[in-house]
């Protein structure tokens, strides 16, 4: 796990860099998987719901192609979704567990 101080408050995704583990400012690509979607109009951000799981609110930026899209929910996002999504349109997401984090090699300062 790598505890991640954001924008959006801290974060604790699966942590998908090569060691050693980062201290400092590194940047991230912080990417779930959608378990289930609704379009709802809701501020941008992150909520923990436990075991896992959390639910993620953003607009859609861009179709990255092959069931991907680019999410700004306070900070950028990468969505799997076996279902299309609106590019566009504000979207509150149900993410399977983990969320991942995935970063450059060399960690951070």
């Amino acid at each position: 796990m790598l505890e991640a101080v954001t924008p959006v408050g801290v974060l604790y995704p699966f942590d998908r860099g090569v060691p050693p583990a980062p201290v400092g400012q590194t940047e991230l690509l912080l990417h779930a998987v959608v378990a289930s979607f609704r379009y709802r109009s809701e501020p941008p951000g992150l909520e923990p719901l436990g075991a896992g799981h959390c639910k993620i609110r953003g607009r859609t930026l861009r179709d990255l192609g092959q069931g991907y899209y680019l999410l700004d929910a306070g900070v950028p996002l990468v969505l799997a979704s076996s279902d299309p999504l609106e590019v566009g349109l504000p979207v509150e997401v149900l993410a399977e567990p983990p969320l991942m984090a995935f970063r450059a090699e060399g960690g951070g300062d």
